[in-house]
């Protein structure tokens, strides 16, 4: 059985930060984020699918997942808050 990237970065941030929830989000490059969000569970909520950043940002905003990825950095930005980033 084969593992996503983000399965695997999202396991490695829950490793980081037991408990928590988790967005795994890679930057796609045109406007485009690959995400995945996993709750405190961790159980699969969203994704993976391809989304907007200011989706990725709508699912993060209300709550104090880790994030992870090469677009973790730009959903927190976008957010206007400090996000703990997993690797």
């Amino acid at each position: 059985m084969g593992v996503t990237t983000l399965e695997a970065l999202a396991t490695e941030a829950e490793a980081a930060f037991p408990g928590r929830a988790v967005l795994a989000a890679l930057d796609a490059g045109r406007e485009e984020i690959h995400a995945a969000f996993y709750d405190e569970g961790p159980v699969l909520r969203y994704g993976p699918a391809v989304t907007t950043l200011s989706q990725a940002v709508a699912m993060v905003v209300d709550g104090s997942p880790v994030l992870a990825g090469t677009a973790a950095t730009q959903v927190a930005a976008s957010a206007g808050r400090t996000f703990d980033i997993g690797s």
